[in-house]
């Protein structure tokens, strides 16, 4: 499986282990990046619906920042004695993909399996939305206490 990603208003062709140079990204080294897809291949099957793109994912490490190789510029004008010469060097993020998936829910899920996604003592902990409201609906306005409290503000 590979898929065609999009960063630096560059396009690439990735599959898992590789190693690819980006733009920099504004990332430390060792972090986590989803990179946004343009498309997957899967043998035949070629997914390009926007909706299952959305399902997908592609992360990559970030594993250093780096100076590309230099590029020269030399301008010339013949007969004029006219000649510059520059040089420049890109900033560039190396990048290693570490999942190219089309439905990563899925292979979470299976790793994942022996673990539950909420321990029962947290859920325990969380309050649900009707014993919020509830709790909301028991609170007295505010305004009301300033009145009470303060009966010559109306003079």
């Amino acid at each position: 499986m590979y898929a065609v990603v999009n960063t630096g208003g560059k396009q690439y062709r990735v599959s898992e282990g590789d190693r690819i140079s980006v733009e920099k990204l504004p990332v430390e080294p060792g972090s986590t990046v989803a990179l946004d897809i343009l498309f997957l291949v899967d043998g035949d099957k070629v997914i390009t619906d926007p909706t299952e793109l959305a399902l997908a994912r592609v992360d990559a490490v970030v594993l250093d920042h780096f100076l590309g190789e230099k590029a020269l510029i030399f301008k010339y004008k013949r007969r004029k004695r006219y000649r510059r010469l520059r040089g420049h060097r890109q900033n560039l993020t190396r990048l290693e993909i570490s999942m190219v998936s089309d439905n990563p829910d899925a292979k979470k899920q299976i790793e994942d399996k022996d673990e539950p996604l909420v321990e029962a003592d947290e859920a325990d902990e969380q309050e649900t939305a009707e014993e919020v409201i509830d709790e909301a609906a028991d609170v007295e306005p505010v305004a009301a206490d300033i009145e009470a409290a303060d009966p010559e503000a109306d003079e």
